[in-house]
C-alpha cells in the first residue's frame, strides 16, 4: 500500500464502483435509480502574517456519497456518505455496499412516510410529489484537469516562500499597514461518478487560490480593513502568473496583494460622505465573472444590500434599491 493517498488511487477501485452501481444497486427490489460519487483530492497550503510564516502543510481527502431513489407506492430519495482514510481502502467494496444498503433503507422509509402523509393530508398531501428524474443521455467519459503547472509538482517550500515574500512586501507598501495575512494553496481533485443507468464519468480538476487580508490605520486612527481572493480551477500558475480569460481576469498574487494594500491605505483618508435630506443615487459595478455566473442575479442583490448597509452606517441615508425583474418591469426594495 502507498504511504499516502493520491488521485491515482481511483484507478484501483474504478471498476468496483461501476460494478456496484450497475449490478448490486439494480438488484435492489424497489430501486428506481442510484449513483455513487467518490472524490479524492491532494493539495498544499501555506499562510504568512506580517512577513512571517504561520503554517504550511499538505494533506489529502477521500470521501464518497451515495444517492438512491426507491419506493413501493411512491418513490423518494435516500442518501449516505462517509469520509475515509488510507486504512479503509482494502475494505472499500464492503464499505460502499453497506452505504448503498443504508441509502436504500432511508429511501424506503422516506417513501413510506411520504405515502402516508399524502393519504393523511388530502389535497395538501398532493404537494408531496413522487421523485422522478428527467431522462438524460448516459455517458462514459474521462475528463482531465486543466493546468500549466501541476499542483502535485509544486514544492511546499516554494509556496511558503511566496506567501512570506508577498506578506513582507505588503507590509512595506506604507507605514499605515499595521497587519496583513497572505495565504495560498493549490490542489488536484479527482471525482468518479457511476450510476445505475450505466454512467461512468471520471473527472479531474485543479484548484489554486490566493488570499490577502490587510489592516491599514492613518495618523488620525481611522482604520480600513480589506480582504479579497484570486482563484481558478487551474494549476499553480494562477497564483504566480494570474489569469487572463474572457470572464476571469486577475493579476498574480503579488500584484493583486499590493494593489489591494494601496486601496486600503487610500481609504483610510477617504472623506466622510456628506449627509443630505434629498434622494441620492449610488451606482455600483460588478465583476463580469460575477454578473454572468449562475447566481449572478443574487450577487447583484447582495451587492445592493451591502452597499445599502454601508450607506446607512456612514451617512444615515436609507437606501431604496431598484432592480429589473424583466424587460419593462421594475421593482423597489
Amino acid at each position: 500500500m502507498t504511504a499516502r493517498i493520491t488521485v491515482d488511487v481511483v484507478d484501483s477501485f474504478k471498476q468496483t464502483v461501476a460494478d456496484l452501481a450497475t449490478s448490486y444497486m439494480k438488484s435492489l427490489q424497489y430501486l428506481q435509480y442510484g449513483d455513487i460519487r467518490v472524490e479524492v483530492g491532494e493539495g498544499q497550503v501555506a499562510f504568512a502574517e506580517n512577513g512571517n510564516e504561520k503554517y504550511s502543510g499538505d494533506d489529502y481527502g477521500l470521501s464518497f456519497g451515495i444517492r438512491v431513489i426507491a419506493g413501493k407506492a411512491i418513490a423518494a430519495p435516500g442518501y449516505y456518505g462517509r469520509v475515509l482514510g488510507k486504512a479503509d481502502l482494502p475494505q472499500l467494496e464492503p464499505i460502499l455496499r453497506d452505504g448503498i444498503d443504508h441509502a436504500y433503507r432511508r429511501a424506503l422509509a422516506n417513501a413510506e412516510r411520504k405515502a402516508r402523509s399524502r393519504e393523511r393530508f388530502g389535497p395538501l398531501g398532493e404537494m408531496l410529489y413522487d421523485t422522478r428524474l428527467a431522462s438524460i443521455d448516459v455517458h462514459q467519459a474521462v475528463i482531465p484537469a486543466q493546468y500549466t503547472i501541476d499542483p502535485r509538482g509544486v514544492e511546499l517550500a516554494e509556496i511558503s516562500a511566496l506567501v512570506r515574500d508577498v506578506s513582507a512586501r505588503v507590509g512595506a507598501v506604507d507605514p499605515k499597514v499595521k497587519f496583513n495575512f497572505v495565504s495560498a494553496f493549490t490542489q488536484l481533485a479527482r471525482e468518479l461518478f457511476c450510476s445505475s443507468e450505466g454512467a461512468d464519468i471520471d473527472q479531474s480538476f485543479a484548484l489554486s487560490q490566493g488570499m490577502t487580508y490587510v489592516v491599514a490605520v492613518n495618523d488620525q486612527g481611522v482604520s480600513q480593513e480589506l480582504y479579497d481572493y484570486i482563484g481558478h480551477q487551474r494549476g499553480w500558475e494562477i497564483v504566480t502568473q494570474g489569469a487572463q480569460e474572457q470572464f476571469i481576469q486577475f493579476p498574480n498574487l503579488l500584484d493583486f496583494s499590493l494593489g489591494l494594500t494601496r486601496v486600503a491605505c487610500a481609504l483610510t483618508d477617504a472623506p466622510v460622505l456628506p449627509s443630505s435630506d434629498k434622494p441620492v443615487v449610488v451606482v455600483g459595478a460588478m465583476r463580469p465573472s460575477s454578473a454572468v455566473s449562475a447566481d449572478g442575479y443574487m450577487n447583484l442583490i447582495n451587492a445592493v444590500r451591502e452597499a445599502g448597509t454601508s450607506l446607512m452606517m456612514t451617512s444615515r441615508r436609507f437606501p431604496l434599491a431598484w432592480g429589473v425583474r424583466r424587460l419593462g418591469e421594475r421593482y423597489a426594495g
